[in-house]
Parts: C-alpha cells; structure tokens; sequence
C-alpha cells in the first residue's frame, strides 16, 4: 500500500503489476488467480482520464466531457447524459446515452474511433 502512490504517478499508463498474497486496498485488481494456495493479483495502470473534455463529435458537433475516475473506473456525463466506462491502460471504454464510445487517452487528447476530445485547462 505504500507504493500505491508511486505506482499511480511514476509508472506509464498500460503498465502492468502483479503481486501475490495481498491487494492495494480499494484499487480493484484487473485479474486475480489462484495459484497453489496464493492468490496473485494484476493491475494494470491507467491513463490519467479525470478532468473536463471538449469533445467533438461524429458529425463535428462540439460537447462538454466531464470524467470522473477512480483508478480504472470512470464516470461522468457526456452532453450532459451519464456515462459509465472504464480504463485500461490508455485505453478507454465508455457508455453514454445508449451510445460506446473507445478512445484512447493521451496528455491531452483522447483519440476516439469516430471521435476526439481535448483537455479543456
């Protein structure tokens, strides 16, 4: 649980850790097993997604993006719908108004299939 920090902000996004025999608290593993009599757990750092978005749209509308993010979870509302997703690594998976949206998560743009977004400061 001490490294759980540094793990966050010094390693890249996609980068995987494994531990056996504990967790890191409330950061949900990836992938868990059992081998033996040990359990061995994986996660696998996610890109830094919270945050306000423009996104542009199929079509080339604009609209606001706003995600939440709790480690690899992600939440927040797209043009105002709800969405709920999640992140792997640099990719990202979201749903928001009966629509999936992927992307994938860089500094400051979200590169989508279909779609962009960048980071509104």
């Amino acid at each position: 649980m001490a490294l759980r920090p540094r793990l966050l902000t010094e390693l890249k996004p996609g980068t995987r850790v494994v531990t056996h025999a504990f967790d890191l608290g409330d950061w949900r593993a990836d992938a868990e097993r059992l081998v033996g009599d040990r359990r061995v757990y994986l996660w696998i750092v996610p890109a830094v997604a919270g945050g306000s978005w423009r996104a542009t749209l199929p079509g080339g509308r604009d609209v606001a993006l706003t995600i939440d993010q709790r480690f690899q979870d992600v939440t927040g509302t797209l043009d105002g719908a709800a969405l709920t997703g999640s992140l792997r690594g640099t990719a990202l998976r979201f749903t928001a108004g009966g629509r999936d949206y992927r992307g994938t998560v860089g500094e400051a743009a979200i590169a989508g299939e279909g779609w962009r977004a960048v980071r509104v400061e």
